[in-house]
């Protein structure tokens, strides 16, 4: 190798770990907590498909990441919060790196392959957090570059890799391994389309610069069943079927944020990438393969009907973006091969790289005291009978007093509280309603102890009922006691 590619390949390396830690989160959000307590559950009682955090009876769960727990699990008992961060930046750098060299085996230019990762690492920037998604969408992004190899090249070991790489989505995020079934859709319809159009030349089609590529059907199916077989066999039971399909049919979809639709205000840059590619599509001289019309238009059309889709939009599409700038031949694409240009980047990476490394995050805490109970779950364990008093608890931060032990009335696994998942459960849909109905839930669920953040409106209301009595109080959460319902009088 030469110096100047050892030099590149360092500056690669190097700037793609510093995006990484750059958008890495280190204070947690509510997955990690729960992530940690049910990997450390499943080592003590397997995936039983049972419920071990909430104090709600008969609660049935479905383990839906369980091998993601258990990765997590495993590193946090080794390192604590401390390598559970690093883990989230050691698999931000994997997810970049496999975006480069997947980009730079298509299109041959080192140069613009860099450049499309940078580009989309700022529209996946809230993807870099301790949650299973990162993980599964690493796989999901292998699982396309098979299906391409096994197109152009029918091999065994292809179906043997996308088998594994099913197998490990299922395992490690059930939400979104129906995704993997639905990304074979654009090789499938580029295959029937060119079956059709070889029959009976269809001239509308080939009037467009589109590109339809020779039907691989046979291969593209036999990559669909070995994917669909691997969802069968993972222990969780049935799951990877069943669980996408009861998350849409519930109630979650309306309240939790990242499953909201997208706006031009929440996710801009997507909508410029679309504008885009609209742009290259009404130039005459560009040309498009179809399944990369299909692959990007559908990715796009996901995003667009939720919030925490776009992520996987900028990253999955990076390799129909990437063989779209390969077939292009104008001076737009070469200046990204000039030597003194190149010359440029390089020193003016270098030197980004080295900005965002030097940043210092050592005052930054793992866990965030305006959102989550540090100092009032103390109390608790300290000075209640937690394990068997009935406490009511808000969405948010139920993961972290799960954390700690302490038995929830909810926490943000919103489909163990829905009834898709567990007949006649209607918890969450009790909460979302709270403060029209306290009263009446907490009578329903027999609440003896409320712990609520001192901003909601609920406290607002609480504070001025004399049915409930101030227990603890401290600048961001406060405990109250029901009244004649305290196990210490």
């Amino acid at each position: 190798m030469k110096k100047k590619d050892i030099l590149f390949t360092l500056v690669v390396l190097l700037s793609l770990f510093a995006i990484s830690y750059y958008f890495s989160k280190k204070t947690f959000q509510n997955d990690t907590f729960y992530t940690i307590k049910i990997g450390e559950s499943i080592i003590k009682n397997g995936i039983d498909m049972k419920e071990h955090f909430s104090w709600i009876n008969g609660l049935c769960y479905s383990y839906p990441h369980y091998l993601y727990d258990l990765i997590i699990y495993f590193i946090y008992s080794l390192g604590g919060f401390h390598l559970v961060y690093l883990s989230t930046i050691l698999f931000g750098f994997i997810l970049l790196l496999l975006m480069y060299l997947f980009s730079k085996k298509i299109t041959n230019n080192k140069f613009l392959s860099l450049t499309l990762v940078y580009l989309s690492s700022f529209g996946i920037r809230i993807f870099f957090t301790a949650r299973a998604q990162l993980l599964s969408i690493i796989f999901l992004l292998i699982s396309i570059y098979l299906i391409e190899l096994l197109r152009d090249n029918y091999k065994k070991k292809y179906l043997v890799f996308l088998f594994i790489t099913s197998f490990l989505i299922a395992s490690i995020h059930a939400a979104v391994w129906p995704l993997l079934l639905i990304l074979f859709l654009p090789y499938l319809a580029n295959d029937i389309i060119y079956l059709i159009n070889k029959k009976y030349n269809f001239k509308f089609i080939n009037n467009y610069n589109i590109i339809i590529d020779k039907s691989k059907i046979k291969n593209t199916i036999n990559g669909f069943i070995s994917c669909f077989i691997a969802g069968l066999i993972v222990p969780n039971r049935n799951s990877a079927f069943t669980y996408f399909i009861k998350i849409k049919q519930g109630n979650s979809m309306n309240y939790i944020t990242e499953h909201f639709p997208t706006t031009i205000e929440k996710r801009p840059e997507i909508f410029v990438v679309l504008l885009i590619f609209i742009i290259f599509l009404l130039n005459k001289k560009n040309k498009i393969r179809l399944k990369d019309l299909f692959m990007i238009s559908g990715l796009f059309l996901l995003s667009l009907l939720s919030v925490r889709n776009t992520s996987l939009f900028m990253i999955l599409s990076i390799i129909s973006f990437s063989r779209i700038f390969k077939d292009i031949r104008t001076n737009e694409i070469d200046f990204l091969i000039n030597k003194r240009l190149s010359k440029l980047i390089i020193i003016l990476v270098s030197i980004f790289t080295i900005f965002i490394l030097k940043i210092n995050r050592s005052m930054v805490n793992y866990v965030n005291k305006k959102e989550y109970p540090t100092e009032a779950s103390n109390y608790i364990i300290n000075n209640l009978d937690y394990k068997n008093i009935r406490l009511f608890n808000e969405y948010n931060y139920g993961s972290y007093l799960l954390y700690r032990d302490i038995p929830v009335f909810i926490d943000s696994r919103s489909d163990l509280y829905m009834e898709e998942f567990n007949d006649g459960v209607t918890v969450f849909n009790d909460f979302m309603n709270i403060e029209d109905n306290y009263e009446e839930t907490f009578e329903k669920y027999d609440i003896t102890h409320i712990i609520i953040k001192n901003d909601s409106f609920l406290y607002q209301i609480l504070r001025l009922n004399h049915n409930y009595k101030e227990l603890y109080s401290d600048k961001y959460f406060t405990i109250y006691v029901v009244e004649g319902k305290d196990l210490n009088e």
